[in-house]
């Protein structure tokens, strides 16, 4: 009754337009406010400054002082900002993070325009690579101009000079600013910026101000003191700026910390404080719109789902709302469950317990990035949200969701819908309706109101999602017991199967019709949600409700909410029964009682969809895994296996039991194959390892004849880490589930032996694979050190038996020798008492004989023989004796003399030089002999320490006289060019010279030039010289010119004469083809001559141009006929460039050139295609390029071949160019 009053309250308040669709009182300051109204200057009675969260800077967020609610310019719609520390504009440490003002070299050091403080507010601190704002916040600093102006700090008697700001955006404060008391800066203290230290004193910061007379740049030091600087000083910086509040940018402040509260919607909490942080309005969330216009909730609270287009998306990306109160300040405040991924979807935002009414939900879509830092918003989309009081949901099963029941065996008359995902009704879907607060009826009877309210309770109901069965008359149905009520149970839990309350009358139509009483089941379901009831369309659904004794009322068809009624006798094919499924005993299943589970089809289906099902069973309990029955096999497979399986590899027959703990099924179409873990202890598995088994195979597990593990024993497989029980040898084909073996080994005991090699006896070690070795005590053998064993004792036992052996050293003896300056190789330093017998080689010294040894054991200094006899002991020392020896020096001097040289001498002689012999009528040439190597050693030195017998031999040489000759272009053979006093008689042999006649010599001892005979006997000394003296030679010229004639050739010559070109012979009807005689080449001719006789027979026809042969040289003779007939195809040249003038011409090239040249005087060469070569034995050697060329030769008659052959490689002398040209004239 109290509900029904309040109800009626609030729609008289809202009639009357008296409040808004819900009032909140007006309480304190909260944490989130909108627009700034809330932030002020320096006011005293408000606590003193406002604060301002805004951009970043070295990775903190920077706070900023409100100085006033105008600009510095006094513009309205603009807050005046300064930062409330100082900040490092540099990167490091203090004070290398410090800025100049300007350099000290820098003109005009002290202005702000240009300077280097300017510039990093400009291009580093305000629009930088590494900005203090993001780009939307940079949106809301206006561009400030301020002219300059004076101030007079009238206690320091200085003038200093503000500086313009020409549109900058941040700046450093001026003087003026620091010194407004309005601004708080009411005494030196207040102007004091931190960071603090520990003495007190803050941070110094530059002013955009400078001293007029010393024209120096201005700043507040750490303890307040103003003074100016060189501007090289490097200090902090304070910035300041104007921050716009013009229109609606800045949609609303918060708390700096903790303003925005996390989760879903809460009551914005009440702030005393006086640090904010801003939500500002950014332009590009412009796409942003909510196609949600109206949502629903209880005033218990709950959650409601938000769809929306056109969002930002990430980490920080949330759907907000805010509810306003009747001022249109934020009264509350949330943001969605999780950032959103998606442009376009759906977001979840929990509601608050509310009062009953209506409510406008200001959504947006927000950048949330945390406190202290500004965040972005679209602007605000409205979405009307409706409370109702509602019924408290018994469970926390969430309503709307799909399950499927098993209503097979219940006997359902009617037929079956074949609209059903599966007609045999294993499988039917019904929607968990969650609690209702309606009334259901026991029996027959027209329901009335009074009856509703008073039977109405809060119950649970899931509602099929199709009418079951048609056909079916509501007799037939209340005689199976399920109109009013009939058991069922389903994975553990109760319910009632029966059909739902309807109403026994209606009220409204079309989709505004209900059934009255409203408070029935069918009703309530669809105002909880109006897509709880599915697929009514042409199928009316029985209801409980009469209407009189002969009608029932029914729903559907026309639409979900349709009213109407039928006979309860008869069967109609659009009128069918849709149960639904109370649960029952809620309290005593409790609100977590009921638990949903995953069904996978496994690629199978059911009605056609192979989507994933699920099911209802007792929350905590083992439940009955489903039927097989109602799913299809996957296309192609015609297997009859069927199982479940669960997530920990567990397989389910249908009806079998399921542990509570599973929340998920799958249908195993196919025999599962369930994983093996074999652990294996330490152990390796070499073969037959077993990793997987089908169920209805099984597999054999690996024996020890597949395993190893260094120093064990296998003793089998068991199904527990404890190793108890019996071991298992195979997994049985009936078996099912993953299966994990743990290997059990047993250590094996190893023995070392030890063999002492003649020392004394250690007894063997045996024990335990891997456990520790104490070493035994060395052994000990008379006569030798213990030298360890040939293998180490392992620290831990090794996994097999071993025997070890000692290892001895022999103690030794030394021997010392002192062999007075000698050598001896091969006696030994040190002995044993095993070293054999050894007697020792007696040493040698250069210049001395070995007289004997003395030392130990040994009489006197004469032992020539020492012997150190096997089994000898003892450290020893010897001392080697000798005598001098002399050696002789013998001279062969070879005819000549010596003095001075001696003819003995010893090692320890000084060094000795041989002085050189003479020899008259010779030279001496060197010595040869002992040490030397040839015989042209001048200088012999014997040095100190020189042993043995040495011999020496002089050599020497002849006095060697030169003869000279001057032939006058003459050639003389054997004549010498020097000659001794030994020489034999010399007679010269006479020259020769081409052209010439010798008629003498002069010269030497000769008188005149006709001494034909030159000779030197003998005995005979002194340079000789000799001239050769000529008469030149006459020769004649003859001619044979076969019936011609020439004019001007000579018929004398000598050798002298100039070049000579003879004349060309001619004669009536011949053509000259060239000489023959006296030194021609040959008969051969060449291949610029036979161009040149083509082209005379042309008459010599002009042509132009040069030679295309590198070898052809202008101005010969055949120059202008290469050039003639290259051009004309007559002839061409060597692939290297060169034509060959001078190269004789082969047969088969003159049968070309002459075949080409005929060719080119338009004469008939058809006999190239028709004459055959093959009569001759050579044909396979003419080239390809001259076959055609031989062919009309031969077949023209102009070349004949001899023998048999055509030797077409043969060179064609100057007579067989007479016979083919004669031929080919007479053609």
């Amino acid at each position: 009754m109290k509900k029904r009053l309040l109800s009626i309250l609030l729609t008289l308040c809202m009639a009357l337009s008296l409040l808004p669709a819900v009032a909140f009182a007006e309480g304190g300051a909260k944490a989130i406010q909108s627009g700034t109204g809330s932030i002020h200057g320096y006011d005293t009675s408000a606590g003193g400054y406002s604060y301002i969260y805004y951009g970043t800077w070295r990775n903190s967020p920077i706070k900023w002082r409100v100085l006033d609610t105008k600009a510095n310019t006094g513009a309205a719609d603009a807050l005046f900002l300064l930062t409330d520390e100082c900040l490092y504009p540099l990167p490091g440490d203090l004070y290398a993070c410090y800025i100049q003002f300007n350099p000290a070299d820098k003109q005009n050091r002290h202005l702000w325009k240009d300077s280097t403080l300017q510039n990093w507010f400009q291009n580093t601190f305000y629009s930088g690579e590494n900005s203090a704002f993001t780009s939307a916040e940079r949106a809301l600093i206006p561009a400030t101009t301020q002219e300059g102006s004076m101030y007079t700090l009238s206690n320091l008697h200085m003038r200093l000079q503000i500086c313009a700001l020409e549109a900058e955006y941040v700046f450093a404060p001026s003087i003026q600013d620091i010194m407004n008391a309005d601004y708080g800066f009411t005494d030196a203290a207040s102007r004091i910026a931190g960071p603090i230290n520990s003495l007190g004193p803050g941070t110094r910061y530059w002013l955009r101000s400078f001293e007029i007379s010393e024209q120096l740049p201005f700043m507040v030091g750490e303890d307040a003191s103003l003074m100016g600087d060189w501007g090289d000083n490097p200090s902090a910086v304070r910035p300041a700026m104007n921050l716009s509040t013009a229109g609606n940018n800045i949609l609303f402040v918060s708390a700096a910390e903790g303003g925005k509260p996390a989760g879903g919607l809460a009551e914005i909490s009440e702030y005393t404080g006086n640090e904010w942080k801003l939500t500002l309005l950014d332009s590009s969330r412009s796409g942003f719109a909510v196609t949600t216009t109206d949502l629903s909730a209880y005033t218990r609270g709950g959650t409601v789902k938000i769809a929306y287009t056109g969002a930002k998306t990430g980490t920080n990306e949330y759907v907000s709302a805010m509810i306003l109160d009747a001022a249109g300040n934020p009264a509350y405040y949330g943001r969605s469950s999780a950032a959103l991924t998606d442009e376009n979807g759906t977001a979840e935002l929990t509601i608050p317990a509310l009062a009953e009414g209506t409510y406008t939900l200001k959504v947006f879509n927000e950048q949330y990035n945390g406190d202290k830092m500004t965040d972005l918003a679209s602007a605000f989309a409205d979405v009307t949200l409706t409370v109702e009081e509602g019924v408290e949901e018994q469970f926390t099963l969430t309503p709307g969701g799909r399950y499927y029941f098993d209503l097979s065996a219940m006997n359902i008359p009617g037929t079956a819908n074949r609209d059903l995902p599966d007609s045999t009704l294993h499988y039917v879907p019904f929607t968990y309706v969650g609690t209702v607060d309606a009334y259901k009826l026991t029996s027959a009877m027209a329901t009335t109101e009074e009856y509703a309210q008073q039977n109405k309770y809060a119950h649970s109901l899931f509602v099929a999602d199709y009418a079951v069965t048609h056909k079916v008359n509501w007799n037939n149905l209340d005689t199976a017991s399920l109109i009013f009520g009939k058991n069922y149970a389903s994975g553990g839990v109760d319910y009632t199967l029966r059909a739902p309350s309807v109403g026994s009358n209606s009220t409204g139509s079309g989709d505004s019709q209900r059934g009255v009483p409203q408070s029935n089941e069918w009703d309530t379901m669809l105002n909880k949600n109006s897509g709880y009831i599915q697929n009514w369309i042409e199928m009316y659904s029985w209801g409980q409700d009469a209407y009189s004794t002969s009608y029932r009322a029914v729903r559907g068809c026309y639409s979900a909410r349709h009213w109407d009624i039928y006979y309860a006798t008869i069967s109609y094919p659009i009128v069918g029964f849709r149960p639904v499924l109370e649960v029952l005993n809620p309290d005593t299943l409790g609100p977590y009682g009921m638990k949903a589970v995953t069904l996978d089809l496994g690629g199978g289906t059911l009605g056609g969809s192979s989507g994933a099902i699920q099911i209802i069973v007792k929350n905590g309990s083992a439940f009955t895994a489903p039927a097989s029955d109602g799913l299809t096999r996957p296309a192609g497979d015609t297997d009859n296996y069927f199982m479940w399986l669960d997530g920990n590899g567990n397989s389910y027959e249908p009806g079998g039991s399921v542990p509570a703990d599973v929340t998920e099924l799958t249908v195993q179409w196919t025999a599962p194959i369930y994983a093996v873990t074999l652990n294996t202890n330490g152990g390796t598995i070499n073969n037959g390892n077993v990793t997987e088994y089908i169920y209805g195979v099984g597999a054999t597990l690996p024996t020890a004849d597949d395993m190893t593990y260094t120093g064990h024993t296998f003793k089998g497989w068991y199904d527990n880490e404890g190793l108890t029980g019996d071991p298992v040898t195979a997994i049985g084909g009936t078996e099912m589930g993953n299966k994990e073996y743990w290997a059990k080994w047993e250590i094996n005991q190893y023995t070392i032996t030890f063999d002492t090699a003649g020392g004394s006896a250690i007894a063997p070690i045996t024990q335990d694979y891997g456990t520790a070795i104490t070493a035994p005590a060395d052994p000990t053998r008379e006569g030798y050190t213990f030298a360890g064993w040939d293998t180490a004792i392992p620290a831990t036992m090794p996994a097999h038996n071993m025997t070890i052996t000692a290892q001895w050293t022999v103690n030794q003896y030394t021997i010392i020798y002192d062999l007075d300056g000698g050598t001896a190789e091969g006696n030994p330093d040190t002995y044993t008492v095993e070293t054999d017998a050894f007697t020792l080689k007696n040493p040698t010294r250069p210049g001395h004989t070995f007289t004997g040894w003395s030392g130990t054991g040994l009489t006197g200094e004469d032992n020539l023989t020492l012997t150190i006899p096997k089994g000898s002991t003892g450290n020893r020392s010897y001392t080697a004796h000798w005598s001098l020896n002399t050696y002789s020096i013998t001279y062969d001097l070879n005819g000549g003399t010596a003095s001075g040289n001696p003819t003995s001498y010893t090692v320890e002689s000084a060094t000795i030089t041989l002085n050189q012999p003479t020899k008259t009528g010779y030279t001496f040439t060197g010595w040869s002999g002992t040490d030397l190597t040839g015989e042209d050693n001048l200088t012999v030195t014997i040095p100190a320490g020189s042993t043995g017998d040495r011999s020496y031999t002089a050599h020497w040489s002849l006095n060697t006289y030169s003869i000279t000759y001057d032939l006058d272009g003459g050639t003389a053979s054997g004549n010498p060019d020097f000659y001794t006093v030994e020489s034999s008689t010399i007679t010269l042999n006479p020259p020769t010279r081409t052209g010439y006649t010798f008629i003498g010599w002069s010269g030497t001892d000769l008188s005149g030039s006709d001494n034909l005979t030159v000779t030197i006997p003998t005995g005979s000394i002194g340079n000789r010289s000799y001239t050769a003296h000529w008469s030149l030679n006459t020769y004649s010229i003859t001619y044979d010119l076969d019936g011609g004639t020439a004019l001007g050739n000579p018929d004398f010559y000598t050798v002298e004469s100039s070049a000579i070109t003879l004349n060309e012979p001619t004669k009536a009807g011949y053509v000259f083809t060239g000489w023959s005689g006296t030194d021609l080449v040959g008969e051969d001719n060449l291949r610029g001559m036979l161009v040149t006789i083509l082209y005379r027979m042309e008459n010599e026809p002009r042509c132009f141009g040069s030679a295309a042969f590198s070898d052809v040289k202008p101005g010969a003779y055949y120059e202008k006929a290469v050039v003639w007939a290259s051009q004309n195809n007559i002839v061409s040249g060597y692939t290297d460039g060169t034509f060959r003038p001078d190269a004789p011409v082969t047969r088969e090239q003159l049968a070309s050139i002459l075949y080409r040249y005929t060719r080119y005087r338009g004469q008939d060469v058809s006999a190239a295609g028709t004459t055959s070569l093959t009569g001759y034995g050579d044909a396979q050697a003419v080239s390809n390029y001259a076959l055609p060329a031989m062919r009309w030769a031969c077949g023209m008659g102009i070349l004949q071949g001899a023998n048999g052959k055509l030797n077409p490689n043969g060179l064609a002398t100057r007579a067989q160019l007479a016979a083919m040209l004669h031929r080919y004239l007479t053609k």
